[in-house]
């Protein structure tokens, strides 16, 4: 699977899931009125794989661990499957703390002992610590259950 990056003098401005898509970026860029419009020969649009997050997440932890070895910094270490996902639960319960914490109507128990904590961060820790449990094909299943919703007919013949 491919996306498209849209360029504008070698900056990236977006990144669309088709080329149509990418083409109405640029069109739309080219006509609106900013102070510095640029002229359609100032943007690109390349064709990109986009990898698995699952290959994506392993690679980078990877990495982390070379960098962590070489500076005698605490090992990173890849999950398991089960460890993953547990870590993914704890990192759910983080995320509802968190969401919950800045409402007014509720009260939590001994909020001296609970941190302050990013509702988007303790979701995007638990998302990558599941892709990390699930280790499949991650943008097959998000396909099918797209189909499964009723939002393309045909995963395999729709672009998404």
């Amino acid at each position: 699977m491919d996306v498209f990056v849209v360029t504008c003098l070698g900056t990236p401005i977006s990144v669309e899931w088709t080329m149509m898509h990418a083409e109405s970026m640029v069109d739309s860029m080219v006509v609106q009125s900013y102070k510095d419009r640029q002229p359609r020969e100032s943007f690109r649009i390349f064709s990109v794989p986009l990898q698995d997050p699952y290959v994506w997440i392993i690679d980078a932890m990877s990495r982390a661990a070379i960098v962590a070895k070489e500076h005698g910094d605490k090992p990173v270490v890849i999950p398991a499957q089960t460890s993953a996902f547990l870590w993914a639960v704890s990192e759910i319960g983080e995320a509802a703390d968190a969401l919950v914490h800045g409402m007014s109507d509720w009260k939590r128990n001994n909020p001296e002992r609970h941190g302050e904590k990013d509702f988007e961060t303790e979701v995007s820790q638990a998302i990558m610590m599941l892709i990390l449990a699930q280790k499949a094909d991650f943008f097959k299943d998000i396909k099918a259950q797209l189909a499964k919703w009723g939002f393309v007919d045909d995963v395999y013949k729709e672009p998404i």
